[in-house]
């Protein structure tokens, strides 16, 4: 079985064909590299046009087999004349399935399994150190819409203990393996119940770092369906880590049998800054016994658009300042009345989503220093400093209600319309100074992922809640 690693580059020669076109068939080489992602670049003769978008093509390369490149995108190419004139062509490929022949749109995927590196951090207090793992799921539960989830440990960097115990030691604690080990040459038969006995024995002389996989099973699907079921888990996550999530490995099921799913992997800049378990705002702790009650209330609060333009601006675009957050802005204030309802003017949603949201025993700091000595600053106080001293929640809401309008209609003072130029006037500090947007939009998204774990269910930890503005991207502007 062919093993995907996206940190290696890797270059196949191959044969390829359109599904409808088994009989027509043209030379290429299929490309991957952490940086460029997947390309393939056909080898033809200089009459060949190709088309627009080749919605799947199969393949075969002697190294990888049979493949099936998804979305085909045309990248350029070039025509080399001479004595044997031909033609390249390159695309860009946005999955391959190694292994099989199948169409993207076909209803026999019914699984998929996938990993990204934040799960070991999640799972594990020390995410890089070897332990014993009896492989059992840490989470394995079933959610309305029919779908099996468990997060369950892999295999990574093992070593095997027997090379370093002496046989006594190992005869007292795998009698079993060691047994069958001295007889394996004479081809006794096992029973099943006795291999049972053998691989557990194995597991507890194999130690491993951590690598957690979740997998999820469920009804037949096209391939899009389980992607998009990841997506979510993803999404999800980067709510818990407060920064983007991207799966580094992949494998999809059909039946009992398995298939790599190569894609463009964009993370490996991120994941070089794995956060370690004490320091996250979630933890496997707090989802671990109602992970299916979260995974369904994610999955009807998120196809809200406001929200899933809200995390994805904010973690995978990495929007910048200015009217960029200010279109950031409307869309977590959005999102806050998609969660509160319509039935509410502004002024009173935003009110009463600080009120329940931020009660006054339920301070969230972060850890700012003066002098070597933390100053513990409440939600209130981060306020306090963009929009004055002495606010109440009515004054902070009406604010934000005034600073809302002013934005929305920034192109009637621009042209000089009078209706709006003294709201303005009054927050022209505030909407003009790309520092003070910036990191009120900081406060709110905060605010609103407390807001997200609280819908899910989700119960910090007083420390756990002052982490929440340990990750905060543009905290390092603020006033001291």
């Amino acid at each position: 079985m062919y093993h995907f690693n996206s940190a290696e580059k890797f270059s196949y020669l191959g044969e390829f064909w359109k599904p409808e076109e088994p009989d027509i068939k043209f030379s290429g080489r299929i490309e991957y590299s952490p940086n460029d992602g997947i390309s393939v670049k056909f080898i033809t003769s200089t009459s060949f046009s190709g088309e627009d978008v080749y919605p799947t093509l199969y393949g075969f390369c002697e190294e990888i087999e049979d493949i099936t490149l998804i979305n085909c995108i045309p990248n350029g190419g070039k025509i080399y004349l001479g004595s044997h004139s031909y033609k390249t062509k390159i695309y860009k490929v946005i999955g391959i399935i190694v292994g099989i022949h199948i169409s993207k749109d076909e209803k026999i995927f019914d699984g998929i399994c996938f990993h990204f590196p934040e799960m070991n951090s999640f799972c594990r207090w020390r995410n890089d150190d070897y332990f014993t793992s009896d492989h059992k799921p840490i989470v394995d539960c079933r959610t309305k819409d029919n779908l099996n989830i468990k997060i369950t440990q892999g295999y990574r960097d093992t070593m095997d203990l027997s090379l370093v115990l002496n046989d006594a030691t190992l005869e007292k604690i795998c009698p079993h393996l060691i047994h069958y080990r001295k007889n394996i040459a004479t081809n006794t038969e096992i029973s099943p119940e006795e291999q049972k006995i053998i691989d557990k024995e194995q597991e507890n002389i194999t130690i491993t770092k951590p690598f957690y996989i979740t997998t999820i099973k469920g009804n037949k699907s096209n391939i899009g369906n389980y992607l998009q079921i990841r997506y979510k888990i993803e999404k999800l996550f980067s709510i818990f880590f407060l920064k983007p999530i991207y799966s580094t490995f992949s494998k999809i099921f059909i039946g009992n049998k398995e298939y790599t799913l190569i894609e463009n992997v964009k993370s490996l800049k991120d994941n070089k800054n794995i956060e370690y378990f004490p320091y996250i705002p979630v933890n496997i702790s707090n989802v671990k016994d109602k992970f299916n009650d979260i995974y369904d209330t994610w999955n009807n609060i998120l196809p809200s658009d406001m929200l899933d333009v809200v995390i994805v601006d904010k973690f995978y675009n990495h929007a910048g300042s200015g009217y960029q957050q200010f279109s950031i802005l409307l869309s977590i204030i959005g999102s806050w009345q998609i969660i509160h309802g319509s039935n509410k003017t502004y002024n009173s949603r935003y009110q009463k989503f600080l009120e329940e949201n931020l009660p006054n025993n339920d301070i969230l700091t972060d850890g700012s220093k003066i002098d070597d000595k933390i100053i513990r600053k409440g939600i209130k106080e981060r306020f306090y400093e963009i929009l004055g001293f002495g606010k109440t929640w009515c004054d902070i809401a009406c604010d934000l209600d005034n600073i809302r309008d002013c934005i929305l209609h920034l192109d009637m003072k621009i042209n000089n319309k009078k209706s709006t130029n003294n709201i303005f006037d009054k927050y022209k500090n505030i909407i003009e100074k790309e520092t003070s947007i910036s990191n009120l939009c900081e406060i709110l998204f905060i605010v609103l992922v407390k807001a997200i774990y609280s819908k899910l269910g989700i119960k910090l930890t007083d420390d756990e809640k002052n982490n929440l503005l340990r990750y905060v991207v543009s905290w390092t502007s603020y006033p001291n």
